[in-house]
C-alpha cells in the first residue's frame, strides 16, 4: 500500500516551534511537547508505566489537604504560557483553580510537583533531560520513578538550573515527599519493575 505524502507543517516569522508542534498531525495517544527548543514526540508507554501513575495519582491525592490536585497526563506546562518550550508531565500537582482556567498550558511558577514514569523509549528524555528542565523552569519537586531500575528519586531545591537536592529509593520503599506537599508519603510496595512478572 504505497504512503500519501504529507505536507509538513513550517514555522513562519510569526510562529515559534510551539506553533510548530501544536500544528504537527500525530497518531492519537502520542505526545508531542517542545523541550529545549526542539519539537519531542514520545510513543505510548507499556501499561505499566500508567499503572504506576496511576498509583502514584491515587496516593498523593488522599493526602493533599488545601485547594490542589494531582492530574495524571497534564495539564501541559510551561515557563512562558504564551509561547516557546512546553512539557505534559505524566503527573502534575497544581493548584485547583488553575484547572479552570480557560488556557491551554499552565504557568511552571504554579507547580508544586511534576513525576515522570520512565518509558523504556524515552528514558533520556525522563532522566538526563528533564531534571535541569523542571529546575529551570524553578518547579518545586520532581518525582522520577524508573521501573526499569526499581529506583524512584526525588529531587528538590531548584537552582540555577539543577536540584540542589536528590533524595533515592528503591521500589518497595516508602516514598516521603516534602513537607511542602503536606509530607505525603507514596508506597512503592506495588509498582511493577519492566520486565519481571
Amino acid at each position: 500500500m504505497p504512503v500519501e505524502p504529507r505536507e509538513l507543517p513550517t514555522v513562519g516569522e510569526k510562529d515559534d516551534m510551539r506553533q510548530l508542534a501544536w500544528r504537527l498531525d500525530v497518531a492519537e495517544g502520542l505526545r508531542v511537547e517542545v523541550l529545549g527548543g526542539a519539537a519531542m514526540v514520545s510513543p505510548l508507554p507499556p501499561p505499566r508505566h500508567h499503572l504506576i501513575g496511576n498509583r502514584i495519582y491515587d496516593q498523593v491525592n488522599r493526602q493533599l489537604k488545601g485547594p490542589r490536585r494531582a492530574t495524571p497526563y497534564g495539564p501541559g506546562i510551561a515557563p512562558d504560557v504564551e509561547h516557546g518550550d512546553y512539557a505534559i508531565p505524566d503527573l502534575t500537582v497544581v493548584p485547583t483553580a488553575r484547572l479552570y482556567e480557560d488556557t491551554e498550558l499552565v504557568s511552571a511558577s504554579a507547580v508544586d510537583l511534576v513525576a515522570e514514569v520512565v518509558s523504556p523509549q524515552n528514558a533520556r528524555r525522563d532522566t538526563l533531560l528533564l531534571p535541569g528542565i523542571y529546575a529551570e523552569w524553578g518547579i518545586p519537586v520532581y518525582l522520577l520513578v524508573d521501573p526499569r531500575t526499581g529506583e524512584i528519586t526525588v529531587f528538590t531545591g531548584p537552582e540555577n538550573g539543577t536540584y540542589v537536592h536528590r533524595e533515592r529509593f528503591t521500589f518497595g520503599e516508602q516514598v516521603r515527599l516534602p513537607t511542602s506537599l503536606d509530607s505525603t508519603v507514596l508506597s512503592s510496595a506495588e509498582f511493577p519493575r519492566y520486565g519481571k512478572n
